[in-house]
């Protein structure tokens, strides 16, 4: 197989300087796809409608 691709090229030591960074993206990406399904989640569940509460009027007769 002569064809290749290669998208880094890791020969050198800046390899530990990438992946911490890499890390916390990557987390960040995460929490924020977890956010999007919550978000989409709850928008597809009907909404509970709270009873009116009808107020009884009391005087002193």
């Amino acid at each position: 197989a002569a064809l290749r691709i290669q998208v880094f090229q890791f020969d050198s030591s800046f390899l530990l300087a990438l992946l911490p960074p890499g890390a916390f993206i990557g987390v960040g990406l995460l929490i924020a796809l977890k956010n999007v399904i919550d978000s989409s989640i709850q928008a597809r569940q009907p909404k509970e409608e709270k009873p009116a509460i009808e107020r009884a009027r009391v005087t002193n007769a």
